[in-house]
Formats: structure tokens, C-alpha cells, sequence
């Protein structure tokens, strides 16, 4: 067991004495001096990771300083870098109670620092495109594009890297948390020297750590979440980072897509979220990172910058529906609606073709309501056909406000059917007059258009949005 003193003296940095051979012309003559060449000695990855069973604050200090330093030679010496990525690897393998307790915002910033420093530095031979190195709960790996990387999309995968028959480098995983990550050709390809030509290669990192223990928060989110009266404790979720060095990766053009396992079984339908790391707020954030799908076992994201990006749980319950049952409810919503149509539309043309059915207060009111449910499901109906086609926002506003008009509408006709039902039964003798009627109907139609229209003209006036639009919504 090693103490803090212990520590501090086996990350000490030493300088030892070394023979130098120095070569001089002509080529057959050398001589040999000895001079004090600054080698720098770094404690055994061992060593340090022995020292984490007992974890505390001052220990990660000195380790974080020490993976620092480490970063810096890890660029000249692979051995120097394997044992970096290994005691980052061993740092997150602590118990989390242990490290959230021990681990400062400090060091967890300079943990993941040295290993961007080192993917961003590090040289990678002529003669091949990839580095790749792996650790527990670490894998980076590097790329360097050659200038005629013709494919549309990269496409990268955590643990080993190959390249298959269409030039799209690709890995899998051998853990259960298997993520990908897809990026543009024309994010990877953009990178250009100072005079504006494009380089002969394009350097992409891609290091995932397989939870999120370095990504200390400022305001920690909970590790357990209470369902159906159980208290289900949330595994980590692994975190993605990728980047473009010298490459503006802000406000993208074209998306990244990332792909996340979940960690949960589908059996709680957990619900998640796409996020990454704000590293000013020291948070995770959702801006500029959305989600495209999520099946039973994946979490499928959208962003438009390159940074480091995760999954968190959302204490949305959601039941995931497959694409089989969500064409059979769409067909029967779509019957449904069709059918009440049709029957309220037969409803109101027998009361208007008869004279007798109309003529007392209550067939007046019934035409009314009819006509309104009618009219309210042959919006939705337009409305729902709509939306698989591109659609202009002006008649998608008309559409959605008609849509709102004829949903107040008929519950205002509801609500005077109820009260026309109150004044029969119970006030026998009311009288039914023509002003009565005429009051019904301002009530009936002028209070809901009055509504609707004033919500679509304040809406405008504001700014805001008039429609909102979205690939992923269901006609259901």
C-alpha cells in the first residue's frame, strides 16, 4: 500500500547521466563523450494502479499530474503512451462512490486533456493510415485520411480498426456497449494548410471510454431512478469523442451520427437521451444534439459539432412500438376517423333533410356538434397525409389552426348539448326562442375561432415558430 508521500516519490521525475555518440565527418571517425541528456523516468503503470485500492484526492493529483507528463513523451515513445492510456484505463475502473468522492474538476479535466493532447500530437508513420491503442475502459483510435479518400461517409466503430472491401474503415466491439460513429466526407477532407491547399492527410480521432467516471459534473444527476415502486440503479453510459484537428467543427453543415447501445434492458422501457459535454458549464447539454431513433437495445443521435457525446437516462417512460404496429395503428386511426366522419356527415344531412328534426332547439344543436366532429377528423385526416409529404409552413399553419378551431369547437357544442339537456329535464317548461339558438351558435363557433386564430396571430406576431416540423413524427 503505497502512501501519499510514497506517491508523490514515484511520480518524481529523475534525470540520469547517458552516453552520447556523436557523429562527425569524415564518416569512419567517431568520438564518444558523456554529457547530462535529460531522460525523463516514469513510475511503472503498476505502480500507479496499485495505489488506486485506496483512493484519495491527493493520490488523483499526483496521478494526474504524472498521466500529464506522460503525454508529452507518449508522443516520441509508444511504451510511454500504452502506460498512460493503462493507468487512465485503471482510473476508471475505481468504484464510483470512490471516485466521484476523490475525483476534482481538475483532474478529471487533465485526465482527459493528456489523452487529447497525445490523439491530437502524435505522429503516425508513413507508412500506415491508423494507430489504435486499448486499455480497459479505453480505446483510441487514430486516422490519417490519405488525400484520395473518395467515400461519402467515415465510418467508425469502437475497438479494432479495418478497413473493408469499400474503403470505409470499420470495427467491432467486444463488449456489450458497442458504439459507432459516422462522419461526413466533407468534415473529414476540409482540413487545409495556411496557404489554403488541401493536406495529403486528414487526422480523425476516435476514442471511446467505455463509461463516463472522467467527465466530472458540476451538479452529479442521480444513480438511481425509482419504477413501478423499484429503485433501478443506472449503469454508466459510454462516451464518444471525436475530432478533426485544425478543423472547424462547430455549426456543421451535414451531421455526425453516433450510435449508442443501451445499457438497460429494454424490459424497464427506459427512455434516453443525446447529450454532450459542455466543458465551459462542466454539464452535460442536448443543444445541437438530437435524437433520430431509439429501438429496443440502440440510441441512434444527430449533432452538428464534434465533441464528446453520450447517452443519459430520461425520466420519460416510453414504450417502444415497432414499425410493424405503428403502420396497424395508423391504418386504424385512419379508419376510425374516416368512419366517424362519414357518420356524423349522414347524421347532419338526415336532421337538415328532414324539417321535423330540426325544428326544436335540440336537432339545431345536434346539426351543430355533428358538423363540427365531422370537419375536426377531416383535418386530422388532411393534416396526417400531410405530413409525409414536404409541405409549405403556410398551409400547414391554415391546417393545424382548422385543426384547433373544430377541436374547441366541439367541445363547446358538447358543453351546450349538456346544458341544453339540464334545461329540458329540468326546467321543463324553458321556452326555445330563435335568440336563444342564435346565442348557442356565437357561443359554439365564435368563441373557438376567436381562440384559435388569436393564438395563431400572437404566435406570429412574436416570432415564434408557426409550425414545427419533424421527420420522426408518427401520423398515430
Amino acid at each position: 500500500m503505497h502512501t501519499v508521500e510514497n506517491m508523490r516519490e514515484i511520480i518524481q521525475l529523475k534525470i540520469v547521466e547517458t552516453a552520447v555518440t556523436i557523429t562527425t565527418k569524415p564518416p569512419e571517425t567517431t568520438t564518444t563523450s558523456t554529457s547530462t541528456t535529460p531522460t525523463i523516468l516514469f513510475p511503472s503503470a503498476e505502480d500507479i494502479i496499485d495505489s488506486l485500492t485506496d483512493i484519495t484526492t491527493e493520490k488523483l493529483d499526483s496521478i494526474a499530474d504524472a498521466v500529464e507528463s506522460m503525454a508529452l513523451a507518449a508522443l516520441q515513445d509508444v511504451k510511454v503512451a500504452q502506460s498512460m492510456v493503462d493507468v487512465v484505463g485503471a482510473v476508471m475502473n475505481v468504484d464510483k462512490g470512490k471516485l466521484d468522492t476523490a475525483l476534482t474538476v481538475e483532474n478529471s479535466e487533465k485526465l482527459v486533456s493528456s489523452i487529447n493532447f497525445y490523439t491530437t500530437g502524435v505522429i503516425i508513420p508513413n507508412t500506415s493510415y491508423q494507430l489504435r491503442m486499448e486499455a480497459s475502459n479505453v480505446e483510441i483510435n487514430l486516422l490519417d485520411l490519405p488525400a484520395d479518400f473518395a467515400d461519402p461517409a467515415l465510418e467508425l466503430q469502437s475497438q479494432t480498426l479495418s478497413s473493408n472491401a469499400s474503403s470505409i474503415y470499420q470495427s467491432r466491439a467486444r463488449t456489450n456497449q458497442e458504439v459507432s460513429l459516422s462522419i461526413p466526407l466533407t468534415i473529414a477532407m476540409s482540413k487545409t494548410d495556411p496557404d489554403g491547399n488541401c493536406t495529403k492527410r486528414t487526422r480523425v480521432s476516435f476514442v471511446v471510454y467505455h463509461n463516463s467516471k472522467l467527465y466530472k459534473q458540476r451538479e452529479p444527476i442521480p444513480a438511481t431512478v425509482v419504477m413501478d415502486g423499484n429503485t433501478v440503479a443506472l449503469p454508466d453510459n459510454p462516451v464518444i469523442v471525436a475530432d478533426v484537428p485544425q478543423v472547424e467543427t462547430t455549426n456543421l453543415a451535414h451531421p455526425i451520427t453516433f450510435r449508442i447501445q443501451k445499457p438497460l434492458s429494454s424490459v424497464y422501457g427506459l427512455n434516453y437521451t443525446c447529450v454532450y459535454w459542455n466543458s465551459q458549464e462542466k454539464q452535460w447539454s442536448t443543444e445541437g444534439v438530437h435524437l433520430v431513433s431509439q429501438t429496443e437495445d440502440e440510441v441512434e443521435c444527430e449533432a452538428y459539432h464534434m465533441t464528446a457525446f453520450s447517452i443519459l437516462f430520461d425520466p420519460t417512460r416510453e414504450i417502444i412500438i415497432s414499425v410493424a404496429h405503428k403502420l396497424a395503428l395508423s391504418i386504424v386511426s385512419y379508419i376510425g376517423c374516416a368512419i366517424s366522419c362519414i357518420g356524423c356527415l349522414i347524421t347532419t344531412f338526415t336532421y337538415v333533410f328532414f324539417k321535423y328534426l330540426h325544428s326544436d332547439r335540440s336537432g339545431r344543436i345536434l346539426i351543430n356538434l355533428c358538423l363540427a366532429i365531422a370537419l375536426l377528423n377531416a383535418c386530422f385526416l388532411f393534416g396526417s397525409v400531410m405530413g409525409e409529404f414536404p409541405v409549405e409552413p403556410i398551409p400547414c399553419a391554415v391546417i393545424s389552426t382548422a385543426v384547433h378551431f373544430f377541436a374547441l369547437a366541439s367541445f363547446m357544442w358538447m358543453g351546450i348539448e349538456a346544458f341544453n339537456m339540464y334545461t329540458s329535464l329540468i326546467k321543463v317548461f324553458s321556452n326555445s326562442t330563435s335568440q336563444s339558438i342564435l346565442k348557442q351558435s356565437i357561443s359554439g363557433w365564435g368563441l373557438p375561432f376567436l381562440v384559435s386564430t388569436g393564438t395563431t396571430v400572437t404566435d406570429f406576431y412574436l416570432g415564434e415558430p408557426l409550425v414545427t416540423t419533424s421527420s420522426n413524427v408518427d401520423p398515430v
